[in-house]
């Protein structure tokens, strides 16, 4: 799930427009170039990774021409040595694409899809993240490294980038509900055909899949399935309502397959490491810090979108980071730390007692519904390194968009307005995983520490010394 794109980032889409009214610059997850039409033609650049051989590290581009039917709703693309017609809506195939570093020694190839959203009367084109080409991997992909080769000469070429849905693009407005399905169904067709060419080759061992279509596509169609959202739309809900149960569908049918192999002596494991919830409404964990003394700001600071970039951390106590972290600015960590040590736990029982007390005031429902002491659900040698309170949110909350990267939003609440609707960094007994086994389950509440020792247990493999869990079948 971690792999880069080849930009090394976790997936940019580029957007190419001549709409004066589409605001050109980077957005969260993309990046939107103004283009100009001239006599029927599009002349722009991909955007490959920086080049760092050269001063300072500018991105590799490769140029490529659009060239617009100026009556029909099509066009050709012509990018190096491919050339291709697409008609408006239509995803093209795979393309492969060499972006130059050094001239004639050192190269680097990726792939891409092209996706003409609109010729007339604007202009608009979606490029799907430089993907790590399978075939010719820039960056090593797979153990041992010819298997990503291999995999794409019997499989064809795929999304290699971790979180391979463009749910970015959704949530920017460059995609729509229908054009994202189709990029989401490209990614779970790409995931079939490649378990189909490798399951029928398990005769022993172990064989793990993931599929990540369930995850991300109830992430951003979760609006669609409940009228209580905020995202709601009925009209929009009578179109695209019943993708989340298609996909669900189209697992089931994996399943079946895996199922129709199986013999006695083949133990399956069916899990997800957490379920899902609406995500209605956003806490600011930071404004919150912020208001309640606990984060100070610089006097007169200017406005900035570096996290936490006019705190005064020489008053600052306690701030939040990532989806469900809180950290206290402890001496001896922090750089510029200063609660004491000796001070912590009872600074810390100060804080989660006021967050477990905080009501939206929108309907008065409890926000924060568990906060967790790092000292109760770390182990190891590096437990101090991570957060020291684990806020876990109420169904229907999150942490706020801008709050988990470091800002300070106006309100302390704000309504989800995002196409990512559903989630599940919240409460974990409140968003429980699924396990289901061909053998009978006899831990009374599994976790997902039980999934590795159970592994082990079914090779007769003693688990090593300190790992949590036991075997779900020997409790």
């Amino acid at each position: 799930m971690g792999t880069p794109d080849l930009r090394g980032s976790y997936g940019t889409f580029t957007f190419y427009s001549d709409d004066p009214m589409t605001p050109a610059g980077t957005v969260e997850g993309g990046q939107i170039i103004p283009v100009q039409v001239q006599h029927s033609q599009v002349k722009a650049n991909l955007i490959g990774p920086d080049n760092t051989f050269r001063q300072g590290s500018p991105a590799a581009t490769e140029p490529f021409t659009v060239s617009i039917d100026p009556l029909e709703a099509v066009a050709k693309v012509e990018v190096q040595d491919h050339k291709f017609i697409l008609r408006e809506g239509e995803w093209s195939d795979w393309i492969s694409v060499q972006f130059q570093l050094i001239p004639f020694i050192g190269n680097v190839r990726g792939i891409c899809r092209f996706y003409l959203k609109q010729t007339h009367p604007r202009f608009e084109l979606y490029v799907s993240p430089i993907n790590i080409d399978p075939a010719d991997p820039a960056l090593p992909l797979s153990t041992p490294k010819s298997y990503s080769r291999d995999l794409s000469e019997e499989a064809g070429e795929f999304y290699t980038q971790g979180i391979s849905e463009d749910t970015k693009a959704l949530s920017a407005g460059v995609l729509d509900d229908g054009q994202y399905l189709q990029q989401a169904r490209t990614v779970l067709a790409e995931h079939r055909r490649i378990f189909d060419a490798e399951f029928p080759k398990f005769q022993r061992g172990m064989f793990f899949f993931y599929f990540s279509s369930l995850d991300l596509n109830a992430h951003m169609f979760w609006r669609l399935i409940d009228p209580k959202h905020p995202e709601y739309n009925t009209e929009l809900a009578s179109q695209y309502g019943s993708a989340l149960p298609d996909f669900y569908h189209q697992i089931d049918e994996v399943l079946g397959q895996v199922l129709r192999k199986l013999d006695d002596h083949t133990t399956l494991l069916v899990l997800s490491d957490h379920g899902f919830a609406p995500y209605y409404r956003s806490f600011n964990l930071n404004t919150w810090l912020l208001n309640n003394g606990y984060i100070h700001l610089k006097p007169g600071g200017s406005d900035s979108n570096e996290a936490f970039a006019n705190v005064d951390w020489s008053q600052t106590r306690a701030y939040g980071l990532g989806l469900n972290g809180l950290y206290l600015n402890l001496r001896g960590r922090e750089r510029n730390g200063i609660v004491d040590p000796a001070q912590a736990d009872t600074l810390l029982h100060e804080i989660k007692d006021k967050l477990l007390a905080i009501r939206d005031p929108q309907n008065n429902a409890t926000a924060i519904t568990r906060v967790d002491r790092a000292k109760d659900v770390y182990q190891g040698p590096y437990a101090n390194k991570g957060p020291d309170l684990l806020v876990g949110y109420n169904r229907g909350y999150r942490a706020g968009w801008q709050t988990i990267l470091g800002n300070f939003p106006a309100d302390e609440f704000e309504t989800n307005s995002n196409p990512w609707s559903g989630d599940h960094c919240m409460d974990y007994t409140l968003v429980p995983g699924v396990l289901l086994s061909n053998r009978k389950i006899a831990a009374a509440t599994p976790a997902l520490t039980d999934i590795a020792p159970t592994i082990f247990a079914q090779f007769g493999i003693q688990k090593p010394d300190g790992m949590m869990g036991s075997s779900v079948f020997s409790h």
